[in-house]
């Protein structure tokens, strides 16, 4: 199996559209089809639903796009990290995030490092939580930035530790038109019955770990919730009404007069965003990284 036939049918399953692929990737619609027809004999799986010219993953086909994105992204992070590491004669710090929250806390942590270590070069890059566990355990990322329920399970690890840089409680962003909006502190009960929109653009990913047992723990069941790629699309549904949303306090949004942003009482909805590193990794730059880090948590300076 090459890779051009895995860009092919992502190209073709995001476009819903045979055609818009083949105009992609300037080949005819001919060959994309034969491409996806090899592909489907070659797994023997029917990867797509054809009727009247339009395409439709199956259920199968859905399952394999979000592994071959997956995978064609990883080997596009693997051929960029390898230029980059073959040009550079500096250290080099890898660093892995997911969210927009995590990038955030990245470049605080990350600007002053680069003051006091101006030869290092940094190479951040946004995947997803199991890329990002991955790589700690092959050495290929230095760094995570997450949520501690992105990588919790790997804590098991004695040589994986965990530094938390920032914490707090869970807000909810709503619409200014949803009755609840009149509320300023909401009742985690009231919750039970909205729809809870989250964003991660990592497809496999069908809720955040540690929402539905906080929800538990607060005496009430999350039944609907609806995931986006970007948070910008999520914040755009939560304007329209179309559903609530978690939102960790200490963050500015993109600014949308039509959403307000409560307060939960007494809630278990907490976050952590943590710093992650292998300890058996020996790059001299997340030594040095880490030295600082400790510093700062010392001196009482954590994010």
């Amino acid at each position: 199996m090459n890779t051009d036939k895995l860009k092919y049918f992502v190209d073709s399953a995001e476009l819903e559209s045979f055609s818009a692929a083949a105009n992609k990737n300037y080949i005819s619609q001919t060959a994309i089809s034969k491409q996806i027809h090899a592909l489907e004999k070659e797994l023997d799986v029917q990867l797509f639903n054809i009727e009247h010219n339009n395409i439709k993953l199956t259920p199968a086909g859905t399952l394999f796009y979000h592994k071959a994105k997956s995978l064609l992204s990883d080997l596009a992070i693997a051929i960029d990290q390898t230029k980059q590491l073959s040009q550079s004669t500096s250290a080099t710090l890898r660093i892995g995030f997911t969210t927009s929250f995590e990038s955030i806390v990245a470049d605080e942590l990350l600007t002053p490092f680069q003051k006091q270590f101006p030869q290092t070069n940094l190479f951040p890059v946004q995947q997803t939580y199991q890329q990002s566990r991955e790589g700690l355990l092959n050495q290929t990322v230095d760094v995570v930035i997450a949520v501690d329920y992105g990588i919790g399970h790997l804590l098991s690890e004695a040589f994986i530790k965990q530094t938390v840089v920032r914490e707090g409680e869970m807000m909810i962003g709503i619409s200014r038109n949803h009755p609840l909006a009149q509320k300023q502190v909401l009742d985690g009960q009231e919750l039970a019955t909205e729809t809870i929109g989250f964003y991660n653009f990592d497809g496999a990913t069908p809720a955040p770990n540690g929402m539905i047992p906080n929800a538990q723990r607060d005496g009430y069941a999350i039944e609907k919730t609806k995931r986006f790629d970007r948070l910008e699309e999520l914040l755009l549904n939560v304007s329209l009404n179309n559903c609530i949303t978690f939102v960790p306090e200490g963050f500015s949004y993109p600014s949308n007069p039509n959403i307000v942003y409560r307060k939960i009482k007494n809630t278990s909805h907490r976050y952590q965003i943590c710093v992650v590193v292998n300890e058996l990794n020996t790059n001299p730059a997340m030594l040095n990284f880490e030295k600082q880090l400790q510093q700062t948590s010392n001196q009482g300076g954590n994010a």
